[in-house]
């Protein structure tokens, strides 16, 4: 996605902070050790945006809601519905249908069982893994650059 020209970035709801199983030290420290991999393979983010806020408390920015996505799009100056949200749960889906971004499911982790399921949001594209996502959405620039449909 980077060799694309695209920004990355991660919004997150991270619960374990507001539920106290952790702090945000703690999660700094993990996003840290996150980039740094990254990196090592030559990846580089543009933000993390979390949500540290108890479900229960309601608030914007906790996906699916989309205030971490506006967050993101101010500080980064992006288009949310000019975006691709790639996730493996329902309300990562929800999110990007509710900015107009462009949603693809990746299998790992919860998505297997929600293509099972049946249930939820549908996506636009469906993806084994972040690899495959990234090939999808080039297929999808390729696709409307040169006018085609995806």
């Amino acid at each position: 996605m980077t060799a694309l020209g695209l920004g990355l970035a991660v919004v997150t709801n991270q619960s374990g902070v507001g539920r106290g199983l952790f702090d945000r030290g703690k999660l700094d420290q993990i996003h840290e050790r996150l980039k740094s991999l990254l990196a090592a393979g030559g990846v580089v983010l543009d933000g993390f945006f979390i949500c540290p806020h108890h479900p229960n408390e309601g608030c914007p920015c906790r996906k699916p809601k989309p205030g971490l996505v506006l967050q993101a799009a101010a500080e980064l100056d992006f288009s949310p519905a000019e975006t691709f949200v790639i996730g493996d749960k329902e309300c990562d889906l929800e999110l990007g249908h509710r900015v107009g971004a462009y949603t693809i499911l990746v299998t790992t982790g919860y998505g297997r069982a929600l293509v099972d399921s049946g249930t939820g949001p549908r996506p636009h594209a469906i993806a084994s893994d972040l690899e495959q996502a990234a090939a999808i959405i080039e297929q999808h620039l390729v696709g409307t650059q040169v006018g085609g449909e995806c």
